[in-house]
């Protein structure tokens, strides 16, 4: 742990500079490197925490490019879908759940790399269902939930301005939601130490500040590409690592 700790921080700090810079990453990056170093289950609830909070931060500097009608849909339709998400990682057993932390981060970016714009949906209402629904429920499971929602965002050709800002109130609701189901259906709070969780506020906010400081230097493309190669690395390793609880522990 004592070796882990310093890469869980320059992941927070990295992970809160991408997300100023494209609206995302923060959780992409940091849900299965949490997944790794805490447990399912309190790794999970530490990212909603931590998601919640770097999407608050965001808030405050995107707030006026915040599309509201498209949020109201998104949430509306990803309500059921954190229920269910919640419901089921709670039945499950830490390795288990692990394992699926890992598929479904490495099938949604494999997703999201080979979706191309198509100049909208035909049923724009239907789409918008579908991506909250599905963005809820890996939020509720794995603690992310943007992989969806970018998806739509690349069939609707959505503005990536608005489209980064609208991200942010999304993930705070769905991230205290996700946590509240989740302590709520299981009858427990996570168990880490207490200097965690303003450990990484500390660290969010440096991430973020250093975040605003560079976004007028780094391409977005470039710095996409980056969280998503680290995403990959962070997914595979957590799916590995629960498959080897899963036969040796």
């Amino acid at each position: 742990m004592p070796v882990v700790l310093p890469l869980l921080g320059l992941g927070i700090v990295f992970g809160t500079m991408s997300q100023r810079v494209s609206g995302m990453g923060f959780a992409l990056l940091m849900a299965p490197l949490f997944v790794i170093a805490f447990g399912a289950y309190e790794g999970i609830l530490l990212m909603n925490i931590g998601g919640a909070f770097s999407s608050a931060v965001m808030l405050t500097r995107v707030w006026r490019h915040v599309n509201w009608r498209k949020f109201w849909a998104l949430l509306g339709a990803s309500i059921p879908g954190a229920a269910i998400g919640a419901y089921v990682a709670t039945q499950l057993d830490g390795a288990t759940l692990q394992v699926m932390v890992g598929v479904l981060l490495v099938v949604g970016l494999a997703t999201l790399q080979q979706t191309k714009p198509v100049g909208g949906l035909s049923n724009e209402r239907r789409g918008t269902f579908i991506a909250g629904l599905a963005s809820g429920f890996t939020n509720g499971t794995a603690g992310f939930g943007s992989p969806a929602i970018a998806i739509y965002a690349l069939y609707t050709r959505w503005d990536q301005q608005s489209f980064a800002a609208t991200l942010q109130p999304l993930f705070i609701v769905m991230s205290l939601s996700a946590f509240t189901l989740k302590t709520a259906i299981s009858g427990r709070s996570p168990s880490l130490e207490w200097w965690i969780y303003p450990v990484m506020i500390i660290l969010i906010l440096v991430g973020s500040v250093l975040g605003e400081r560079v976004r007028e230097f780094i391409m977005e493309d470039g710095i996409k590409r980056m969280v998503i190669a680290l995403c990959y690395i962070g997914a595979i390793s957590a799916t590995l690592n629960g498959v080897w609880k899963m036969f040796y522990n």
